[in-house]
């Protein structure tokens, strides 16, 4: 925490982007046991400081309680909303920030990232050896990132 509502680490992100890009990400990506640290540092700093936004909403059912972060503002640039995502596969410890779009003109492009099927899914099914039926189902794909430092990455979060 960095004692005005912000977290140090994410802010360090943000300004290298803004200062050697002019660009924000639109998205970060929290590893499963980062997604409880942030809201931890969030709850926490928004208890001293009225730096924080609570959204309550209230049904005829009840009031139902706990906390997810959705979104962190950056300091720098436009000042606009990033939103957080949770991803089940990243190592714990990491945070990845994502740009789904850049400020630059990239001729013909029109995504930043985006998935090539050379082949799409399809199964095939084995010649039968015993009395159970094998298959296997593949693809044939490639990444295209057209821009890779619209990408970042922090590891190693304690």
């Amino acid at each position: 925490a960095d004692g005005a509502g912000g977290i140090v680490e994410f802010d360090t992100a943000l300004r290298w982007f803004y200062d050697n890009l002019r660009m924000l990400p639109d998205q970060i990506w929290l590893a499963t046991q980062e997604v409880a640290t942030v809201k931890k540092i969030i709850m926490q700093q928004g208890a001293s400081t009225a730096l924080s936004r609570f959204n309550f909403t209230m049904t005829q059912q009840g009031l139902v309680g706990g906390a997810v972060p959705t979104g962190y503002i950056s300091p720098y640039g436009d000042n606009r909303q990033l939103t957080i995502s949770q991803h089940p596969y990243l190592a714990p410890g990491t945070v990845l920030f994502v740009s789904h779009s850049v400020p630059y003109d990239l001729s013909g492009i029109d995504n930043v990232i985006r998935i090539l099927a050379r082949r799409d899914y399809y199964q095939l099914e084995w010649p039968l050896r015993t009395r159970a039926y094998e298959y296997g189902v593949y693809t044939d794909q490639v990444l295209q990132h057209y821009y890779p430092p619209s990408m970042g990455i922090i590891t190693n979060l304690s």
